[in-house]
């Protein structure tokens, strides 16, 4: 991957990303990125997990300048805000994968509610489709609004075990109509 030339002929080569460590090893540089649309590169832990003003432009407005790019990403990648960055980054990755973060609590009770709407949910959709199975409309026989009358059914849910539950359709102030509906 290539990116533009500038004014001087040099551009942006995708050999950016791979370090040669002594002994003519090679590593991933894993943090540098680079912007098609600014045609910059940016060190991304250091753009996200900095504090205070980056002593480099690859962590705060990125670097250009193709003839001293190499030069400029080795010294940033020695340099102590960038190792302390990175190992941030790499300490959230882990506790990411652990589900280990500070949201976990609060992540747990998202799943907690959203399961019980959907249980609700269900319950809503079980009980219109035992209505439309036994042709059982929601409204009364009158049409005013709050006279007496105008509801046919206070419907009651109370979860039993699961895939069950107790469907109490009351009809009047007298009777009732008591169901168990499995899923």
């Amino acid at each position: 991957m290539y990116g533009p030339y500038d004014k001087n002929g040099r551009r942006f080569s995708a050999t950016l990303y791979t370090r040669t460590l002594p002994y003519l090893e090679k590593c991933d540089r894993e943090w540098l990125v680079y912007s098609k649309e600014l045609d910059k590169v940016f060190c991304f832990c250091c753009k996200v997990f900095r504090k205070g003003i980056s002593k480099g432009k690859l962590g705060d407005e990125g670097y250009s300048d193709w003839h001293h790019v190499t030069t400029r990403v080795k010294e940033h990648e020695t340099s102590l805000d960038h190792l302390t960055n990175r190992n941030k980054w790499f300490d959230m990755h882990k506790r990411l994968n652990l589900n280990e973060t500070i949201d976990k609590i609060q992540y747990e009770q998202f799943k907690k509610e959203r399961d019980y709407w959907k249980q609700v949910l269900l319950r809503i959709i079980a009980v219109v489709k035992f209505l439309a199975k036994h042709n059982l409309a929601f409204r009364g026989s009158n049409e005013k609004l709050y006279d007496k009358g105008n509801y046919k059914f206070y419907i009651f849910f109370y979860p039993i075990p699961p895939n069950t539950f107790l469907l109490i359709i009351i009809t009047d102030s007298t009777s009732y109509l008591l169901i168990v509906l499995n899923r």
